[in-house]
């Protein structure tokens, strides 16, 4: 472990417990602190990293959460003819890929009336102007006690944050007080806007449920907030040891119907990069850089031009796409595409992944992995160590780890076994996931 390696490890764990601490001033019926946390944690974590002189994070642009007009009107459509009286309520704030599975599923089961928001009219601006600078003074007493100082620009940009978090707030409150739902599902409780729905139902008194929604590929960020968690496989239970709340292993419904790999499969025309989001909202830790996408880009540019070999990049729905355009030099040898992430990973050779869900999913093609981490930490998921996927950890173990799938010169049986002990232990039963999902939802509503 280099000098530097440490000490960004050790910010890493004071980010983490200068966090903890800010979350723990909240009172039973107040949540103006864990509210915070989804952005506050950046800030404490770019504040050490710039008192300690090391690369600060750039700020590209502001992350807005993109709304699923078709998906909600799809369910709009769906839920027209499906309310009935005497149905227990469930109530799905926000539409995603994941609550539209899970709407679809409930709706199909004919055993609850499912609700959803009015459509996105929470981005209004509607919150107690008093209870905004009351937490904002308290925010600049905590940084202040921690030893953390920022500039004018970056409270000016809490505060836009802090406006917008209390204004879904307010807004799922008064959403849930007149629906009443007798359970609140969520695909993810510690990020905006998810969570304001949870603290809202908090506050009300009503049942809150999070279906896990990724592998869990941040250090530290292991915080959940609703009573009860459907998680995948039986590995999860490690991760979510400290978790207060009900747990059920239920797996994946998007796995459900998959098979493990038989064979390693190279088949395929190009080396396909499955991003992650490098952007600041998505970079809690003083460990972790958004230019950390750029610097695999460039690297995975200067192997497809000596190797002769075509890379194609998929970047995650939350990454931002422009630096990607502006460092590729030969579009003949590295192109950027969006197209379904299934059909590209089927006609890969390999499949090139950081800490992402994306390698588990390549799994069930059996493609050769290439586990890509370029920050300055260790890996969070243990692919290599499974023997799941062969390292690229930098630049030069990726190219030679591109060498030998080109030369088909590594272990395949050793891939192939470790594929699929890691696809029993994270991604779990891969048949009987919606009655496991149905049958815990109605324990928890009839319970």
């Amino acid at each position: 472990m280099t000098k530097i390696i440490k000490k960004i490890l050790e910010l890493d764990k004071m980010t983490w417990k200068i966090l903890q601490n800010w979350m723990n001033k909240d009172s039973a019926q107040e949540f103006s602190h864990k509210l915070t946390a989804w952005f506050f944690w950046e800030v404490i974590g770019n504040s050490l990293r710039n008192q300690e002189q090391f690369t600060h994070h750039k700020y590209i642009k502001k992350h807005v959460f993109k709304n699923t007009s078709i998906l909600y009107k799809f369910l709009k459509l769906k839920l027209k003819n499906s309310q009935c009286l005497g149905k227990k309520k469930i109530f799905l704030p926000i539409i995603d890929k994941n609550t539209l599975m899970i709407a679809s599923i409930l709706i199909d089961s004919g055993e609850f009336n499912i609700f959803l928001p009015r459509y996105h009219s929470f981005f209004v601006r509607n919150y107690n102007s008093q209870f905004l600078y009351e937490t904002l003074g308290e925010m600049k007493k905590f940084l202040k006690t921690n030893k953390i100082f920022l500039n004018s620009g970056k409270w000016l940009e809490i505060l836009k944050r802090l406006k917008y978090t209390l204004s879904v707030f307010h807004y799922a409150v008064n959403d849930l007080r007149k629906i009443k739902p007798d359970l609140v599902v969520v695909s993810g409780d510690n990020y905006s806007p998810y969570q304001e729905y949870i603290f809202a139902a908090k506050k009300l008194g009503i049942k809150t449920m999070m279906l896990q929604h990724g592998l869990g590929c941040e250090r530290y960020h292991d915080y959940h907030f609703t009573d009860f968690m459907n998680i995948w496989g039986e590995k999860q239970k490690e991760k979510y040891k400290d978790y207060k709340g009900g747990l059920r292993v239920t797996g994946n419904l998007f796995f459900e119907g998959f098979f493990v790999p038989r064979k390693i499969n190279s088949d395929g025309d190009y080396y396909l990069w499955i991003t992650r989001p490098h952007t600041i909202g998505k970079c809690y830790l003083p460990s972790r850089l958004p230019s950390e996408g750029i610097k695999i880009a460039g690297a995975l540019q200067n192997i497809s031009k000596n190797k002769n070999i075509l890379v194609i990049i998929k970047p995650h729905p939350y990454d931002y796409v422009s630096p990607y355009k502006k460092i590729i030099k030969n579009q003949n040898l590295v192109k950027i595409k969006m197209e379904n992430l299934y059909s590209l990973i089927k006609n890969s050779k390999a499949v090139i992944s950081e800490d992402s869900t994306a390698a588990l999913e390549a799994m069930f093609f059996g493609k050769p992995i290439i586990h890509v981490h370029f920050a300055q930490s260790y890996p969070v998921l243990k692919l290599v160590k499974y023997g799941a996927a062969l390292p690229g950890f930098s630049q030069k173990q990726l190219f030679d780890s591109i060498e030998k799938i080109e030369k088909r010169s590594f272990n395949e049986n050793k891939m192939l076994k470790g594929q699929i002990n890691f696809i029993k232990d994270y991604a779990g039963p891969l048949t009987g996931t919606q009655k496991n999902i149905i049958n815990f939802i109605k324990e928890v509503v009839y319970g």
